[in-house]
């Protein structure tokens, strides 16, 4: 059976999603915080982090996905796509290797990292989501639908989370 963690703040949810996948975490733990200190993307660039987003991080095991690891970065973006798609309607797109835009602006960035002791290799899928948050360069939840519409990060990060364990795990 997964685990929950709702932290207020947390330097990176991945960060320590990844400790517990070394401590052997159940498969699909999930980790949520109302925001990140070091919150992070691919190749080290910062992913601001205040208060309103969506930051999560799901613990896997290589043998635990239905799919090549190589594969998961997409095969998350497209459940995230679609997701947010049921938000707003089908503008928005994958900006490969693991942002999610909308109408042409950064909405979402996913991370998978791994760790290894040789054949077991255990991971985290991170995902930060601009909810209720407002960006000159990027785009929010909150900017693209109604602005009197209540939108709780906690209750978006775990209806993703069972579709992600769905199209990502066995």
């Amino acid at each position: 059976m997964p685990n929950f963690y709702m932290l207020n703040i947390v330097d990176s949810t991945n960060a320590h999603a990844l400790l517990l996948a070394k401590a052997n975490a159940s498969v699909g733990t999930l980790v949520i915080s109302r925001q990140q200190t070091m919150g992070r993307g691919q190749h080290g660039h910062v992913w601001s982090s205040p208060i309103g987003g969506v930051y999560m991080s799901i613990t896997f095991t290589k043998a635990s996905l239905c799919l090549p690891i190589e594969n998961l970065t997409l095969k998350t973006g497209e459940i995230v796509r679609d997701f947010l798609s049921d938000f707003a309607g089908d503008k928005f797109d994958i900006k490969l290797p693991n942002d999610i835009l909308y109408n042409g602006k950064k909405i979402c960035g996913i991370l998978v990292e791994t760790v290894s002791r040789g054949e077991d290799i255990r991971g985290c899928i991170g995902i930060g989501i601009n909810v209720n948050n407002f960006y000159d360069d990027g785009v929010s939840l909150k900017q693209i639908c109604d602005d009197k519409l209540e939108l709780v990060p906690e209750d978006i990060a775990i209806s993703l989370w069972g579709k992600i364990i769905k199209g990502t795990m066995m």
